[in-house]
Formats: C-alpha cells, structure tokens, sequence
C-alpha cells in the first residue's frame, strides 16, 4: 500500500529576497480573491518560507480560504495538515475524511487515493473499513491514478473486504495499473503467476517476462526475482546459474540484502563453478549480514564452525556470528548456540545449562528441532536434571505439532517402552510411529514393520503390511529394513511360499549396506543350499 498524497510545491529553489518577493505577489493575488495565491501561501507558511519556522496555524488559515473558494489542492493540503497532525496535538482523522471528502467531490483523484488509505488503515474509524478502502481507491483508479489501481489489485489478492481472494479481479487491476507504469504491479503480476493463482497451474514464462519488465524499469525485488528464477530453472530447460548470478548481483548492488544472501549460497554451494568459491562466499554474506540479515550471520557462523575458506576453525568467531543472529531473534542460530554449549565447541567443557538455555530461547520461536532435542535432554538425563518423561512427552508432543518427525518417532518409542507410563500402549506408540513415517521418519517405518510382524497390539501378525513398512524403509535406505524383508521371504511370512531369491536378494542388498545380521542370515541360506 502507497502512502498519502498531498501537492506541497513550493518555491524552495529562490533566494530569500525573491521568496519574500514571491510571497508579496500572493498576498496581493489573493486579496483580490485569486484561490490558487490563497493556497501557495498556505504553502509558503506550512514550509516556513521567508519565516522563522513553519506557521502551521497560517497555513491552515490560507488553505481554508482557498478552500473555500473552491480549490480543491486547498482541500488536499488542508486534510494532509489534520492527518500529520501539524500544528495540533495529534493527527486529527475526522478533520482529514471531511476536507479529503470535499477534494475528492470536486474531483481530486489524490484525494480520494488518500480516502481509501484513511480507510484501509482504520483511521478515523473504529476498525479498518476494506469495503470504503476499495471504493475510494476504485474511484481514484477508473480517474486514472496507477497508485489506487495497485492498491485495488491487493486488495483482492488478499481477499480483505471479501469473503475470498478474488485472483482474476486483483490481475486486472494489477495490469491496469502496470499499463501506467506502476513497477510494483508487474512484481505482483509476475508472483500471481509464480504461485499459479487463479490459473490452472503455475505460468513461469509470463512470471518470467513480468519480472524482466519490472527488472527493465530498476525494480530490485524483480532482478532477485529473477535470480531465483535462473537458479531453479523455472520455465526453462535447466537452471542457468550465470544468469541467476547476474541477476542476483545487479539487486545486491542495488542494495538487496537478501539477493547478497543467495550470491553467497551459489558460491558456497558452488552452483555454475568447478568447486565452491568460500571467499566469495564469505563476502556476499558478510556484505549481507552488514545489513542486518540474520540468515547470511547463520552462514558465516556455519563457515567459521566447519573451517570452510579459513586455515582451520574458528570457535570464537563461530559463537560471535551467531550470537549475532540470535540477538537479531533468528531460531536456527539459537539451535547452533545451544549445540555449541552441548557438546563444548569452543568452551573449556560442555554447558548443559546454557545448551537448555539457548533450545528454550529456539523453541519459544517455534524451532522444531530445539523442541525435540529438549525432549531428549529430559527423556535421557543429558542435563544436570534427573529423567522427566513426563516434560519430554510434552516437548515432543510440542515438536510433533510444529512437524517435527523425529519429534513423533520419539513420542512412539516412548509410548512403545511404556516410559513414564505404568505399561506399554501399543495402539499410542502405532499412531505416532504411522505419523512419523508418513512424515518421513525411515526409523518410524523400520518400527512399523516390526510392530506388524511380531503382532504388537494386534492378536496375530500381520506380515503384508509389515512388509509394506519395511519395503518403503528399505527404499529410503534402511539396511535392518532390508534384512527383515529378506527374512520374511526366507519363511515366506506375508506371500504364499518362501521365495529364497527374493530373500537372497534382499540379504545381498542388506549386507553391502553393512548389516551384520544379513550377512550371517546369508551365509545360513547359502549352507542350507536354499537358493
């Protein structure tokens, strides 16, 4: 949303002698009843030309003359006066609807502009008025201002005033106002089709050329547009990492924190390069963090910690750009504080203390992975305080809900062996061990497919789902996972018969995965002469 609009020319550029001049005339003009010398020296003194200092109240005295008649700049400058609240106590809103009202009937597109932000934002009002916003905006957009008809096309994009988004309505206000050459509603434009709203599915090549148009017009949000764009290769054949960097580099010159973050991870990643480039890296991200960006502080923590582009680690650089970023409330440099203090990292010994200190801070800000590791530090004593199951059922159940897999598999297991419980509950330990593996824990489906062969909580196995779990375990690499499935085709458990080239197989694959017990289960089927 653009802001408030008000005329406030003013003959800044003339010497003083030629202002006094200037002003003389005015008054001269605006005894003889001329409405626009009326309204420059309500500008005069509202900019405190040839005065002391501003005359707010002058101002306000020459604005509603020429008001009254019947200039409607007057009328614009004179509510601008009441929304700044320049010269009163504070902003005076119900002033600033009344003499906004009387421009906008007498045709002021600014005016009604500045009605449909006094709208929009509840000023003047008891709670924000998105139905007026839309009417006033809609008026001063149809007169031609590009600014309303933007601020039309978000308002329906976002749906405020109506029961639901209205995408096609929100893209034909954004094209009209892109037609008069408002940059931000090719943006807008560009992100519709991005995200495939009101469409069938996404439109990367127009997204495309409506960030190139913006990109065109010095848009900066367009040129990182862009660059993302290139780097994943949206509606081209492959990703074109050059282009990405070009594009990246002409918003971070312009100053685009966050396109100086993404020219950081294409050289530590080393997308578009032989290998990856740490020093230039490190000034992308040191460029960004100078901004203020606590993400490219995470990175250069990262970059310290794991001695990438320098001689050797360095600790105490590594706490200090994190620390850094942590002050600056990001969650995931709170996490790598906390595992710093854990396991000692640059201290002369663990801090558990400071390790639960720096988890809470990262799961007060929704970090999942904080969330669980507190489970464990309660569940397993890895702190100066003694087994609380009760706390890490909690902090799990905390970190399941904000979607956390590890967080269910061990909401499962603890459910499994009945910890801080009277006995076990099977069904419980099923439900979150299912979550889990539907989430993506392999852990959780290798547990599965145990719990359905060995018949837990059912009054006989059932080996076809356990080698449901165990096949899709398997495919997600689980050696364990692939010597069961290879010993249940070995007792033809779950299919008709023992199918002992299956099994072979499975133990084969199993055993090069490393699994100490599908080699033994091998050497058993080759003894037996089974295959």
């Amino acid at each position: 949303m653009s802001g408030l609009d008000n005329s406030n020319e003013s003959e800044n550029g003339l010497a003083v002698a030629d202002q006094a001049k200037v002003r003389a005339a005015y008054v001269k003009a605006a005894a003889a009843g001329d409405a626009e010398a009326m309204h420059r020296l309500g500008v005069l003194d509202e900019k405190g030309q040839c005065l002391p200092a501003p005359d707010y109240v002058g101002a306000r005295k020459w604005y509603e003359k020429a008001a009254a008649a019947g200039n409607a700049e007057a009328m614009l400058d004179r509510g601008a006066l009441d929304v700044k609240g320049l010269g009163l106590v504070e902003p005076d809103y119900a002033g600033a609807h009344h003499w906004f009202e009387k421009a906008a009937t007498a045709g002021h597109v600014h005016a009604m502009h500045n009605l449909g932000m006094l709208h929009f934002h509840g000023l003047g009002l008891a709670s924000p008025d998105y139905a007026g916003a839309r009417t006033w905006f809609k008026r001063a957009g149809d007169a031609g201002d590009a600014v309303a008809m933007y601020n039309v096309g978000y308002l329906d994009e976002e749906g405020l005033g109506l029961a639901a988004p209205d995408y096609a309505t929100a893209r034909n206000w954004y094209e009209r106002a892109a037609a008069a050459g408002h940059t931000d509603a090719f943006v807008n434009l560009g992100k519709l089709d991005v995200n495939g709203l009101g469409l069938a599915a996404p439109e990367y090549v127009s997204a495309r050329a409506w960030f190139e148009q913006a990109a065109a017009a010095g848009h900066v949000d367009a040129m990182l547009c862009l660059g993302w764009f290139n780097e994943n290769g949206l509606g081209r054949a492959a990703p074109d990492f050059g282009a990405a960097r070009h594009w990246y580099e002409k918003s971070a010159i312009s100053g685009n924190s966050l396109a100086m973050y993404c020219l950081g991870q294409l050289e530590e990643q080393g997308f578009g390069l032989a290998a990856p480039d740490y020093a230039a890296a490190w000034n992308w991200y040191e460029k960004s963090a100078a901004t203020g960006d606590a993400e490219a502080m995470v990175r250069l923590g990262v970059l310290y910690q794991e001695g990438l582009g320098v001689a050797e680690p360095d600790y105490v650089k590594a706490w200090h750009w994190f620390k850094e970023a942590a002050a600056a409330g990001n969650s995931s440099a709170m996490f790598a504080l906390g595992t710093l203090s854990h396991d000692g990292i640059g201290l002369a010994a663990p801090d558990f203390a400071a390790a639960r200190y720096w988890y809470e801070k990262a799961a007060a800000l929704g970090d999942a992975d904080s969330m669980t590791i507190l489970g464990a530090l309660s569940q397993n004593s890895m702190s100066p305080h003694a087994s609380d199951y009760s706390s890490a059922r909690a902090m799990y159940m905390r970190a399941a809900f904000a979607g956390s897999h590890e967080g269910m598999f061990n909401l499962g297991s603890l459910y499994a062996q009945g910890l801080g419980l009277s006995a076990p509950d099977h069904a419980k330990a099923r439900e979150w061990y299912e979550r889990a593996a539907n989430a993506g824990s392999v852990p959780a489906m290798f547990n599965l497919g145990m719990f359905y062969a060995s018949g837990s909580d059912y009054t006989v196995p059932d080996y076809a789902k356990a080698i449901h779990w165990y096949e899709r375990a398997a495919a997600a690499g689980s050696a364990p996972a692939m010597n069961s499935l290879g010993a249940l085709y070995a007792q033809g458990l779950g299919i008709p018969a023992p199918d002992h080239a299956k099994a072979r197989s499975w133990f084969e694959k199993a055993a090069a995965a490393g699994d100490a017990n599908a080699k033994k289960n091998l050497a058993s089927l080759y003894e037996d002469r089974q295959t």
